[in-house]
């Protein structure tokens, strides 16, 4: 896993999650809500983020990293989960979507820890007025394209100490540890200190990241990640810096698991290679 950057832009956000259409959308939110329907929202509502989301992502589930095009489409993920009893004001929130595989989205589901308290709901009076619900709607999720929103919005998520690390507010990097078990030619992960196993160790449970699939997947590039770094270290001149521009490349992040590419080279094995 790791740290992500939303492209903001009128070009890059489809106009039905940026205003004014945001806030129409999110009075139609609250109106399916006070329905009392179990299913208040539209559901597709935020299909057109796909592609951007995969883009942002480099094709790759934000959660483990795998690349998903050659398995499945991927999915859009809400972060908060938006039911009804949990963060159900987020569901069209522009800036709650992730990209990611259809496994981790699968595991991970409503579940959603927190050390901290809660996002406290939008107050909604009984039979609030249009020009209540507008204001509502405007104040319940920030617009995304208006810094001083998303600056507000994303320090109170950072104030929940939600577990699950979000890849586009925080550095999850950071908080992880690879481990090459060659024996069972596989890679684990685990936390990286003592402080983050609060986070990590339910992170690693809730999505499964130790699945056998994905330890095994880890292994293959880990075996070429090791080779090149045995190249690097006994050569010179040519074939050294092939080695090292190999290793560089596998840092890039567009190149599946290279989280772990980066923890190897400059945390296990220490190498002087910067990120490309």
């Amino acid at each position: 896993m790791i740290q992500l950057k939303r492209d903001r832009s009128s070009s890059t956000v489809k106009a039905k999650y940026r205003n004014p259409a945001r806030i129409d959308n999110g009075v139609d939110l609250i109106k399916g809500f006070l329905s009392g329907e179990n299913k208040f929202y539209k559901d597709g509502f935020w299909k057109l983020a796909k592609d951007h989301l995969k883009s942002e992502s480099h094709g790759k589930c934000a959660f483990c990293e795998t690349p998903t095009t050659a398995v499945y489409f991927g999915d859009v993920e809400h972060f908060r989960p938006k039911q009804r009893q949990m963060y159900w004001w987020l569901a069209y929130c522009y800036d709650n979507y992730l990209f990611s595989c259809r496994i981790c989205n699968g595991f991970k589901s409503d579940q959603f820890p927190l050390l901290g308290n809660q996002l406290s709901a939008p107050n909604i009076p009984n039979n609030p007025t249009d020009t209540e619900l507008r204001t509502i709607s405007q104040g319940m999720t920030p617009n995304p394209l208006d810094d001083a929103e998303l600056a507000q919005f994303d320090q109170a998520c950072l104030d929940e100490q939600a577990v699950l690390p979000n890849p586009y507010q925080e550095d999850p990097w950071a908080l992880f540890k690879w481990e090459a078990i060659e024996g069972l030619e596989e890679v684990n992960i685990t936390h990286r200190t003592n402080a983050d196993k609060p986070f990590v160790e339910p992170t690693i449970e809730i999505l499964r990241l130790n699945r056998d699939a994905l330890r095994a997947q880890r292994y293959q590039t880990y075996v070429l990640l090791k080779a090149f770094k045995e190249l690097f270290e006994i050569t010179t001149g040519d074939a050294q810096g092939i080695a090292e521009n190999s290793l560089k490349k596998m840092m890039a992040a567009d190149r599946e698991y290279c989280g772990m590419a980066r923890y190897f080279i400059s945390e296990e094995w220490q190498l002087d290679i910067p990120l490309p």
